[in-house]
């Protein structure tokens, strides 16, 4: 699989081709990236991590359909190896403040696909779910310690997104 780095990968992405197509798709590309077709179970974990480099919650989610590279279905899960995993990313990467990372469950275990230091374009369900970062980083930019709340998100919670049309008279 290639893709564009930044922004939505999958407006440009190149899947299933060998090696010369793959180095060809990527020349028409700012920034290609390469990453191997993993079959499995797609998931995003949302976390925040504080100032102290302290895991402050974990939530894992399925993103059970994806369209453009957006979840427009996805669902609050129990998964503590993916909990586990990003845990061990986070710290290994250094992060603070949000991050979303993402990985496929498959027979073999966890394969981890990427990470993203910001809010995604699901981190709303995260929110309901009971990971407040907006808050908790305004909490910190106050100076105030946010202790962690490992595991006290809502397990099966679901996000269904949709577009919608709105017209507006210029008169």
């Amino acid at each position: 699989m290639v893709k564009e780095r930044y922004g939505a990968g999958s407006q440009s992405i190149g899947l299933g081709l060998d090696r010369e197509r793959a180095r060809a798709h990527a020349a028409q590309l700012r920034q290609p990236v390469f990453q191997p077709r993993v079959e499995g179970s797609e998931h995003s974990v949302d976390l925040y991590v504080n100032r102290e480099g302290q895991l402050v919650e974990a939530v894992p989610r399925l993103r059970a359909r994806v369209h453009g590279g957006e979840s427009v279905v996805s669902e609050t899960v129990e998964a503590p190896a993916l909990v586990e995993g990003a845990a061990a990313l986070a710290h290994a990467f250094g992060l603070r403040g949000h991050a979303v990372l993402q990985a496929f469950t498959t027979s073999d275990g966890v394969q981890w696909i990427e990470c993203n230091p910001r809010y995604g374009g699901a981190s709303a369900l995260a929110f309901e779910a009971g990971l407040d970062s907006p808050r908790l980083a305004l909490l910190e930019a106050l100076g105030r310690h946010v202790a962690p709340q490992l595991g006290s998100y809502q397990r099966g919670l679901r996000l269904l997104r949709y577009s919608a049309d709105r017209f507006v008279s210029s008169s």
